[in-house]
């Protein structure tokens, strides 16, 4: 986790405790601190690093130990026993992806079966995996969440082999075949398509073990269907009171405009009364289900179903009465000023009407759970996917600004519990708690959209769940708190990324710059690298269709799909460009979703600079980086390579990088933020030869920005940009047949 820290087990003093330790050795801390029983081993972080969860075994009369689960904060406090039944042994806990269950094994000193069980991180809702009548150990999730993965003797095995079965239990697949060696400690892979494991032979736990790997069974991993790879996008809005005939027309004019997946949007795409009313809502579902979805399948469209999260808009409300605040004053978001962000009389947004009520919900609040019921009935409407809009901690609309909520009840225990702070801090960039609360804040929409997807999978295993995020690479994500790299490791969520033009209500990019255009490609190819393994869609906005095609030629050329819209509407407006750009799209696209990267460049980009030297520091809109230290940056170092003609990459600085091996330069553009993980793997990038380039301060911030003693790359040399060039340009070929070979490559000739 971002902790940057590694969690073990040692008797190296008078108990047995956990202990910290970065990953280079340096700053051994103590977490906990005992003496004698229980003895504390098989710590595990959360996916937040706020908490570890660890084995606490008790001495027995007669010999032997018995395990308890316990967790404890980060910091060492928050000592608490989540289990303590002394009629059982319990052992090897683990946290799922989300941090939402626990899982253990579980079974009654003297018996040999062991059991696996999932448990709420508070020690209530514990859950029953398996019942077979075998021995279950060594459990540990999918990235998803929705598979775990154990050893086992199912079915009188002589050795255990390894298994894989769904979180809510079921029947068990087996992964391995092997009647000698003994199969243990299994592990998914980041990206869920291996599964490793430790082999030996016999049952004598002293053997010498080896490491294999094997693939997952295909039951447990999401599969992204080659429709939405290759998607041609446009959307369009249905109500239950249009007729069938009103509803084929929409359907033809989208067939014959060359669409392929249509994004339908209808009442549960904005209206509070829609999803809170149950004649509302059984109707829209009617829609989707009954008349829609069918419809567009027998015509041969993909249909992903547009719904709104955390914002709902309750149309007229100031005439009807209704309040959302007053019929759920818990659900809905707080500002730090303490109050409930709801608006009305709001100017100027095009999406909202004289006399409507604009409510913002809180993910953490009850409003959690019951969106979470709505979803798994909307998964079942015979759709193909989920478009899940407005997942965001709304900051600033209309009058209301610098809000940086939530404040709520739900949300300030939520905090709580996973930081050990009492209260939500004050804002202020330079207090740690602060920089705590805005990275929690990311980390909580993230596991909204995780639960969100988790239920759809749980009803749909086959439905493509996106959500829509407008902050593209610019702080306006640490504002609203939606970080698409936070799904990085979720093969099962993609990102709809809304690329909003110089001009969204009229013009698009008819009057860009040529730097203007240069910007919108950098966010096309971030939207791609944040999407990395799935498909990558970018809604945009044209004024007119020359203006469409050029976007549509980038997006193709970038590696992304294409949604065709005028604007500012993403629905039922079109320059009509489609019978011109999609045809061509669908002739050409496989070049972009089925090809591999060539460029030896990658550009790093720093999602931890971007939230704690830039802050809330933007400038009007995402093309425009006045104020900012760290886009400016960005921005200036991919916009300079561009017009290079170097090819290159984007990679993150989220998490630790993979692959950087293949890459001769890596730039780093003011990256003033750095954990020890990112450090370690760019030393060893240039250990193993490669080169670095950067401009202003690199490394000398961790990744909490918390200023360094010495920077984290102090001793490598850094060139400037203009060192850097690739073999794909510096090359014999002639210009006019380097086109020739990058075709030929792509096409694998």
């Amino acid at each position: 986790p971002e902790l940057d820290q590694i969690v073990f087990a040692s008797d190296r003093l008078e108990a047995d405790d956990l202990w910290t330790v970065r990953p280079d050795g340096s700053e051994m801390t103590r977490l906990t601190r005992h003496t004698g029983a229980p003895y504390f081993i098989e710590p595990s972080w959360s996916p937040d690093g706020f908490w570890v969860v660890f084995e606490a075994d008790r001495p027995v009369a007669g010999g032997g130990l018995r395990g308890e689960i316990w967790k404890v904060r980060a910091d060492g406090t928050g000592l608490t026993a989540l289990t303590s039944d002394p009629a059982f042994d319990d052992r090897q806990p683990n946290w799922s992806p989300t941090g939402e269950r626990i899982l253990f094994q579980r079974h009654r000193p003297g018996e040999e079966d062991w059991d696996l069980y999932t448990i709420r991180p508070d020690g209530s809702g514990l859950a029953r995996v398996t019942t077979t009548p075998s021995s279950d150990t060594d459990a540990s999730f999918s990235p998803d969440g929705r598979w775990i993965v154990y050893s086992s003797d199912f079915g009188g095995l002589p050795v255990p082999n390894i298994f894989v079965v769904p979180v809510s239990g079921g029947t068990p697949v087996r992964v391995t075949w092997n009647g000698v060696n003994e199969d243990g400690a299994p592990s998914f892979s980041p990206d869920g398509r291996w599964i490793a494991f430790e082999s030996h032979p016999g049952q004598d736990e002293d053997t010498p073990s080896s490491l294999w790997r094997i693939a997952a069974p295909a039951v447990t991993g999401f599969t992204w269907p080659r429709w939405a790879r290759t998607a041609r996008l446009a959307g369009m809005a249905f109500e239950p009171e249009m007729s069938d005939a009103e509803i084929d027309a929409k359907l033809d004019r989208a067939v014959a405009d060359g669409v392929s997946v249509l994004v339908v949007d209808g009442p549960t795409g904005w209206s509070y009364t829609a999803w809170t009313r149950e004649d509302e809502f059984a109707a829209s579902v009617a829609l989707f289900r009954d008349r829609v979805a069918p419809r567009a399948h027998a015509r041969g469209l993909h249909v992903v179903l547009y719904v709104t999260s955390l914002e709902l808009v309750c149309g007229q409300c100031v005439t009807s009465g209704i309040d959302p605040s007053a019929e759920h004053p818990g659900w809905l978001q707080v500002d730090r000023q303490g109050r409930p962000v709801q608006l009305t009389g709001v100017e100027g947004v095009f999406w909202l009407e004289p006399g409507d009520v604009d409510a913002w919900m809180a993910p953490e609040s009850a409003y959690g759970r019951f969106y979470l019921d709505r979803i798994r009935e909307l998964a079942g409407a015979g759709v193909d996917g989920l478009w899940v809009d407005v997942a965001y901690y709304l900051n600033a609309l209309g009058p209301l600004e610098d809000l940086w909520p939530s404040t709520d009840p739900g949300t300030a225990a939520a905090f709580a519990a996973d930081t050990g702070h009492a209260t939500v801090p004050a804002k202020n960039w330079q207090d740690p708690a602060w920089r705590q609360w805005i990275r929690w804040r990311e980390r909580s929409i993230a596991n909204f959209v995780r639960r969100v997807a988790a239920v759809a999978h749980a009803i749909d295993p086959d439905l493509a769940v996106f959500t829509e995020n407008w902050g593209m690479d610019s702080n306006f994500v640490t504002q609203y708190a939606q970080d698409p790299l936070d799904f990085l490791a979720d093969p099962g969520v993609a990102t709809a990324h809304e690329l909003e033009p110089v001009d969204q209500d009229d013009r698009g990019m008819l009057d860009a710059t040529l730097d203007q255009w240069r910007s919108y490609a950098l966010m096309v190819r971030f939207a791609a690298a944040s999407d990395r393994g799935r498909p990558p869609w970018v809604l945009t906005y044209a004024g007119g269709v020359d203006d469409s095609l050029r976007e549509a030629a980038l997006h193709l050329a970038e590696g992304a799909c294409f949604y065709e819209a005028r604007g500012p509407e993403m629905l039922d407006d079109t320059t009509g460009s489609r019978p011109l750009v999609f045809p061509w799209l669908a002739a050409n696209i496989g070049l972009a979703a089925e090809s591999v990267p060539l460029a030896d460049v990658a550009l790093w980009y720093s999602p931890r600079t971007r939230d704690f030297v830039d802050g809330e520091r933007s400038g009007d809109d995402k093309f425009d980086t006045a104020g900012t230290a760290y886009l400016a940056a960005y921005r200036g170092a991919g916009r300079a390579l561009l017009e290079a003609g170097v090819p290159f990459d984007i990679v993150t600085g989220h998490g630790t990088p993979a692959g950087l091996g293949r890459y001769r330069w890596l730039v780093l553009p003011g990256v003033a933020c750095l954990s020890d993980t990112e450090a370690a793997a760019i030393r060893r990038f240039v250990a193993e030869g490669g080169r670095l380039a950067g401009t202003g301060e690199v490394g000398t911030l961790d990744q909490w920005g918390r200023p360094r003693s010495t920077p984290a790359l102090a001793g490598l040399e850094v060139a400037p940009l203009t060192a850097v060039e690739s073999d794909l340009v510096t090359t014999g070929l002639d210009p006019a047949d380097r086109g020739v070979l990058l075709v030929r490559v792509r096409e694998g000739r």
